[in-house]
């Protein structure tokens, strides 16, 4: 079955996905930037969308503040 729309908890995703223990960042500009973490993100993101996804739907990101207290 696949959908027309698929929302992914952004932050759950990456938490998942990243290996930032096992990963030296790179730096870009004055930030660390984890590149392998993110193209693996990535990847997922696609793999996700090729799996579940209708030929025209749509993928959501969605980001939340973890840090809240609200």
């Amino acid at each position: 079955m696949r959908y027309q729309n698929i929302i992914i908890d952004s932050v759950n995703l990456a938490y998942q996905v990243f290996k930032t223990k096992k990963e030296v960042p790179s730096a870009v500009g004055q930030h660390n930037v984890y590149k392998y973490s993110v193209r693996m993100f990535l990847n997922e993101v696609r793999e996700l969308r090729n799996k579940w996804l209708t030929p025209d739907g749509q993928v959501y990101l969605l980001f939340d503040n973890y840090t809240s207290r609200a």
